[in-house]
């Protein structure tokens, strides 16, 4: 999938994202799997001073694909427009 589609899907469906999902879009914008502390991945952006904390759970909770939404558009240089 077309990584801006990708986005535009995860905006649109904040509510029911995969994390599987979620991975991809950050892996295509540049993070990292800096590793597994438990159920949480923690991504890392060289561009970020902070790491990005994820659980693994199915779906993912909306704050959690909106926090990671809004590093992506920071490291894409996008205005962050989430909902």
């Amino acid at each position: 999938m077309d990584d801006d589609k990708r986005i535009a899907r995860i905006r649109r469906q904040v509510h029911d994202v995969a994390p599987e999902e979620l991975r991809d879009a950050l892996f295509s914008a540049g993070f990292t799997l800096d590793g597994i502390h438990g159920s949480h991945w923690i991504y890392h952006h060289d561009r970020l001073p902070r790491n990005l904390s994820i659980p693994y759970r199915r779906p993912l909770r909306a704050a959690y694909v909106r926090m990671a939404l809004k590093a992506i558009a920071e490291v894409r240089d996008d205005e962050p427009d989430v909902p």
